[in-house]
Parts: C-alpha cells; structure tokens; sequence
C-alpha cells in the first residue's frame, strides 16, 4: 500500500453489510484500487453465504492451478 494507492479499512465486518454499504464499499475499492480487511469471519459462514456475498460484487471467478511433482500432475 502506498498513500496514493490502498487502504487499510479497520472495524468492520464485511459479512454484516447491508446492499447499500456494499455499493459503497465496491465505490471506495474504485477510488483507492487495494483494500485490506483483517479479521473476517468468512471461515464461519455457510459457504453458499460467503460466495453470495462475493456475488453480489460479480460472478466469481475460479482458475485451474496445477503443478508438476515427481512426475506426477498435481490439480488443485
């Protein structure tokens, strides 16, 4: 991060955010291009939960990685 790029957003907790504070959130990762957030709770939630929340952002994007071991093709 650098003081013309990113910011560290303290005290809030991102699962709890109403549609109009998302909406906010999605303007200010705009504006400052990196946000970090520490401390979330999204290892608790329901899964579906969690990937609605990134939903509401866009459709999520996965990605195959994979990796050669000892000869053998590793997917992850």
């Amino acid at each position: 991060m650098t003081p013309s790029i990113g910011s560290e957003v303290l005290g809030l907790q991102l699962s709890r955010l109403d549609n109009v504070q998302k909406d906010q959130l999605a303007l200010l990762v705009a504006q400052r291009k990196l946000l970090v957030f520490r401390d979330q709770d999204f290892a608790e939630l329901a899964i579906q939960e969690a990937i609605d929340f990134a939903a509401y952002f866009g459709p999520p994007y996965s990605m195959l990685v994979c990796f050669i071991q000892s000869s053998k093709l590793n997917v992850l």
